[in-house]
């Protein structure tokens, strides 16, 4: 299967997507640079899943931070940091300079008149998926994701493929699931959006977020 960038387990985004709530702040500065941060924890069957097909064992954080700080540095951004405050917990920081990071180049997120807008489509889906970068594939693999691979399916069946594959607990886990997105622009102005997970996973229309 095709590989994908963190992010996208995010939000959108991002990468988004093990995590059983997450919160993603974008912020646009005066200068043109956007500033990102991400924090996101895991539920204990999708840890417990996790564990089990990447091989982590009990006691070791359940993320590589490393390898995501790596893989975020080649996607352009900088000042990134990355740490795990828990062992099922991820938090990063970071900084697009220059607007070249994957979110941009695939359409997913843009700005007009000073303002940051998000673009969430199956076809600005698809294009983050099949340009990203390869670091934490699996991650999006493992939840059988219909929206990057041109499948129509509702939440419903979507959720039913869940629990087929990996069990009602976390077909329960993600069907709770909610990433809360702020955009923050220059003017001080804020907007904050609450984005269900499977909703994401599943998505077959076009939403702007502003």
């Amino acid at each position: 299967m095709k590989k994908i960038n963190i992010f996208v387990l995010l939000t959108v985004f991002l990468t988004l997507m093990v995590s059983c709530s997450s919160k993603i702040d974008l912020e646009l500065n005066n200068d043109g640079t956007v500033n990102l941060s991400f924090d996101g924890e895991t539920g204990k069957s999708l840890e417990k899943l996790i564990r089990t097909t990447q091989n982590v064992k009990s006691g070791k954080p359940v993320f590589n931070t490393s390898g995501i700080q790596s893989d975020l540095i080649a996607d352009g951004f900088s000042d990134v940091k990355v740490t795990t405050p828990q062992l099922t917990e991820l938090y990063v920081q970071a900084k697009d300079k220059k607007q070249k990071s994957m979110f941009f180049t695939s359409n997913l997120v843009s700005t007009k008149n000073n303002k940051l807008c998000v673009n969430l489509s199956p076809r600005t889906l698809v294009d983050f998926y099949e340009n990203a970068d390869p670091e934490l594939a699996l991650y999006l693999d493992m939840l059988l994701s219909p929206v990057f691979n041109g499948e129509d399916m509702s939440e419903a069946e979507y959720l039913e493929l869940i629990s087929a594959f990996y069990g009602p607990e976390v077909a329960a886990e993600l069907k709770k699931a909610q990433i809360q997105l702020t955009l923050k622009n220059p003017d001080g102005k804020k907007s904050v959006h609450n984005i269900s997970l499977v909703k994401l996973l599943t998505l077959n229309t076009s939403l702007q977020l502003e």
